[in-house]
């Protein structure tokens, strides 16, 4: 499916707030602790990049995995991929491959795309933190 701007804004809203819904749903994971850690995110991967903070994730709390689950999906699920040879990695891990060996305005087009999905993860945490429904 081609997506236009609007229609990716609407989708990437939409599916992070589907993520923080069910992250207020799932056991195992603090939701509190999902939200303290997207505070930090977006400062943390311009700073250190994609690659570096999703490691980062990776190797974190329940929660940080949690989180770096929820860009693997998204960022599987964007249009991005088209036509740039790379498989649509679906696991942290595969991205994680993936981004490493691309080419560096694949990886910043994929970077952008990670920081505005991080963006509306971390505003809606934000508001359903503070008792949003």
């Amino acid at each position: 499916m081609k997506w236009s701007v609007k229609a990716l804004e609407n989708e990437r809203a939409q599916q992070a707030l589907d993520e923080i819904q069910g992250w207020q749903r799932k056991s195992g994971v603090s939701f509190g602790d999902v939200a303290t850690r997207l505070k930090g995110l977006p400062v943390m991967i311009r700073g250190e990049g994609l690659i570096t903070s999703l490691a980062i994730l990776l190797k974190g709390t329940a929660e940080d995995k949690a989180v770096a689950d929820a860009l693997a999906r998204w960022l599987k699920s964007c249009e991005l991929w088209a036509g740039n040879g790379a498989e649509r990695p679906g696991a942290p891990h595969a991205l994680l491959e993936t981004l490493v060996s691309m080419d560096n305005l694949e990886y910043r087009m994929i970077q952008r795309e990670a920081l505005a999905y991080v963006e509306h993860l971390k505003l809606l945490a934000e508001v359903w933190d503070n008792g949003g429904q």
